[in-house]
C-alpha cells in the first residue's frame, strides 16, 4: 500500500525496470496528483504500456482509495493485471465473427455474378471492410501479354492508373505477405512511380499486404490491401490468407463455368455462334421487334464444293476453310448482327432492321470479300458459296420457317449453278 507521496514515488522506482525512462516523469506526475486529491476517484480503468524491449502491454488496473476527514485521498493501492493476451483473444474471436459472416456474403455474390469491373471492385471493397486495419487497396488481373494491369482500386484515380502494367516477377513470394516499403519492393521505372506516387498514394501508405492469386496453377492476378495509420498484425495476415485460398477456388470455379459457357455458345473451330446460341438470342430479339413493328433479314449459306475441298486437301485445310470464310464474314458485318454456323459448311446470319434491298448490299459485299483466293501454305483455292435469305415479319414469324424458307432458296441457287 502505498500510504505517502514518498511511498508513491518508491512505488514508481520499483517499476523503473518495467517502464521506460521517457514515460517514466508522466507516471510519477499522475501519482503526485492522485495523492494530491487532484483527480477523480477510478476504481478500475486500462492503459497500454511499453516495456524496454519496445513491446506493448495492456494492463487492467484496479483502484483503492483512503481518505481524511477533508476527502482528500491520504492512502492508494493499486494492482495491476496484464491482460494483452485476454484482449487480443476476445478481439480476434470478434474479428472471426465479423470476418466468416462478411465473407459468407462475398462467397454468395462472386457465385452470383459474372466478372467485370463492378465485379472486381465489390470484391475488393468487402475485402477492405473486412481486413480490420486495411484501409484502401487494388485489384490487379494479368493480361493477354502477361503483365499485370489495373482492374479495380480503393481510394485511388482507377483512370489514372489502368496506363500502368507490371511484370508479375516482382512478386516475392506466392504466399501474402507484407511490405513494409513499396517503393524498395519492385524496380519501376520514373513514370510509373510518379504515376503512383499522384494517384496511387505510395507516398502516404504504410505497410502493405500482397495477395498473390494462383488459378489452375497460373498467376491470376493480385490483391493489395493497404495502410494509411496502422500497422498490420497477425490478424491481417491470417485473414490474407483464408482469402487467398478461398478467392482462388472461386476464381478457378468461375473460370471453368465461363469456359463452359463458352463452349456451349461459341463453335469451337470457328468462333462464332453455335446453332443453339443463335436459336436462343435471335427468338429473344424477335420477341423484342415485335413490339417496335422492325424488320430482320436472314441470309442463309454454304460454301460450294466444300465436299471436294476435304477429299482433294484433308479435313485439316478444310478445317482452315472454314475458319477463313467464318473471319472474312466476320469482319464486314455489323456489331449487332448475329452471325452462326449450324454445322458442317453451312452458316446463318440475321440482320436487324435490314429488308431485301439491305440483304443484298450485304451479300455484294460478301462477294467482294471473296474475290482474293484462301492460302494456306503452298495451297490456294478460289472460293465461293451459296445463299438464300428470308425476312421476318413478311416470310413468317416463326424461326424455324424463316430458316426452312431461307435453306430452300439457298439450294435453289446452288442447283442453278450445276
Amino acid at each position: 500500500m502505498l500510504k505517502t507521496t514518498r511511498d508513491a514515488i518508491i512505488g514508481i522506482n520499483w517499476f523503473d525496470n518495467f517502464i521506460p525512462e521517457e514515460v517514466r516523469e508522466r507516471v510519477k506526475n499522475t501519482f503526485f496528483k492522485i495523492m494530491q486529491g487532484n483527480l477523480k476517484e477510478v476504481e478500475f480503468y486500462k492503459n497500454e504500456i511499453i516495456d524496454k524491449e519496445n513491446k506493448r502491454h495492456l494492463i487492467s488496473w484496479h483502484n483503492s482509495y483512503v481518505k481524511n476527514a477533508d476527502g482528500k485521498i491520504t492512502h492508494t493501492m493499486s494492482s495491476g493485471i496484464d491482460v494483452t493476451k485476454e484482449t487480443k483473444y476476445i478481439e480476434l474471436l470478434k474479428y472471426n465473427s465479423i470476418f466468416s459472416s462478411e465473407f459468407l456474403k462475398l462467397t454468395n455474390y462472386i457465385l452470383s455474378n459474372s466478372p467485370s469491373d463492378e465485379f472486381y471492385y465489390k470484391i475488393l471493397e468487402k475485402l477492405i471492410r473486412i481486413v480490420p486495419h486495411a484501409e484502401a487497396g487494388s485489384f490487379l488481373l494479368k493480361n493477354a501479354q502477361g503483365l499485370f494491369e489495373y482492374i479495380a482500386t480503393y481510394g485511388y484515380e482507377l483512370k489514372k492508373l489502368k496506363s500502368i502494367k507490371f511484370k508479375p516477377e516482382y512478386l516475392k513470394s506466392y504466399d501474402p505477405y507484407i511490405i513494409y516499403d513499396l517503393k524498395k519492393h519492385a524496380k519501376l521505372n520514373k513514370n510509373i512511380l510518379d504515376i503512383l506516387n499522384k494517384y496511387g498514394r505510395t507516398e502516404e501508405i504504410k505497410e502493405t499486404i500482397m495477395i498473390p492469386l494462383i488459378v489452375n496453377g497460373q498467376v491470376y492476378g493480385e490483391i493489395t490491401l493497404d495502410t494509411f495509420n496502422y500497422s498490420f498484425e497477425d490478424i491481417d495476415l491470417h485473414f490474407a490468407k483464408i482469402i487467398k485460398s478461398n478467392l482462388e477456388f472461386l476464381l478457378y470455379k468461375i473460370e471453368l463455368e465461363e469456359k463452359l459457357r463458352l463452349a456451349a455458345e461459341y463453335d469451337y473451330l470457328t468462333g462464332i455462334y453455335s446453332r443453339q446460341a443463335f436459336i436462343s438470342k435471335i427468338k429473344n430479339i424477335i420477341s423484342l421487334e415485335k413490339r417496335h413493328n422492325k424488320k430482320i433479314a436472314f441470309i442463309y449459306m454454304d460454301i460450294d464444293k466444300f465436299k471436294s475441298i476435304n477429299d482433294n486437301y484433308g479435313h485439316k485445310i478444310g478445317d482452315e476453310v472454314l475458319k477463313y470464310f467464318a473471319k472474312q464474314i466476320s469482319a464486314i458485318i455489323r456489331e449487332s448482327d448475329l452471325f452462326a454456323r449450324l454445322g458442317g459448311d453451312e452458316f446463318i446470319i440475321a440482320l436487324p432492321e435490314v429488308n431485301t434491298t439491305g440483304v443484298e448490299e450485304v451479300i455484294s459485299k460478301i462477294r467482294k470479300q471473296f474475290e482474293k483466293s484462301f492460302s494456306y501454305k503452298s495451297i490456294k483455292i478460289k472460293l465461293h458459296f451459296s445463299y438464300g435469305y428470308s425476312i421476318y415479319p413478311d416470310d413468317s414469324s416463326n424461326i424455324d420457317k424463316l430458316l426452312e424458307k431461307a435453306d430452300k432458296m439457298m439450294y435453289q441457287n446452288k442447283t442453278r449453278k450445276k
